[in-house]
């Protein structure tokens, strides 16, 4: 039986003008990451940087991670980036999965109880080309850093590559 090609996947952790990127090449090969702002000015903005980024990867599938309720501050700028992205995934005819970020962080915790720098370290530890840009671990008082969305992009494609190859050895199993 011959394994199906690994896809290319682009992960998004969208933020109020600015969002973090990673660009997978299957579940252990990271191509590119970032961060990036956008406006609403025409080279500013969303669909402008998303096109960019398809140019350059041709990602046949976007994942975002899907902003809770607790972000409401923010949620008329993240609904039009939410928007702008879908409008963007029709044009160029690429799937977009919404994922959740309780499903991510119960992945990562286990039986323990993980936090956002947590998950960050185990990112860093699975891909050491990012662990330069690994931000200290923050206190109560102080804002994230803008690289933390770095690593949120990187926990959506390591969990979405994770239920992939557990869907697969499923459907392999049912197989035989």
């Amino acid at each position: 039986m011959t394994k199906a090609p690994l896809r290319r996947v682009l992960t998004l952790d969208l933020r109020t003008r600015r969002f973090g990127y990673v660009v997978f090449a299957g579940p252990h090969v990271l191509l590119d990451w970032g961060t990036r702002s956008y406006g609403d000015e025409e080279h500013s903005s969303l669909d402008w940087r998303l096109t960019n980024l398809q140019a350059s990867f041709a990602p046949s599938v976007i994942l975002v991670r899907l902003i809770t309720k607790r972000h409401g501050f923010a949620e008329p700028t993240i609904r039009r980036g939410f928007r702008s992205l879908e409008v963007f995934a029709k044009r160029m005819l690429i799937t977009v999965n919404l994922i959740d970020q309780a499903r991510i962080r119960s992945f990562f915790s286990g039986e323990s109880q993980v936090n956002k720098h947590d998950i960050a370290q185990m990112i860093a530890n699975r891909f050491p080309e990012l662990s330069w840009r690994l931000p200290p671990e923050r206190k109560p008082w102080q804002s994230e850093p803008t690289r933390q969305s770095i690593f949120d992009a990187a926990s959506v494609g390591v969990f979405y590559f994770a239920q992939h190859a557990e869907n697969q050895e499923t459907a392999i199993r049912h197989l035989e």
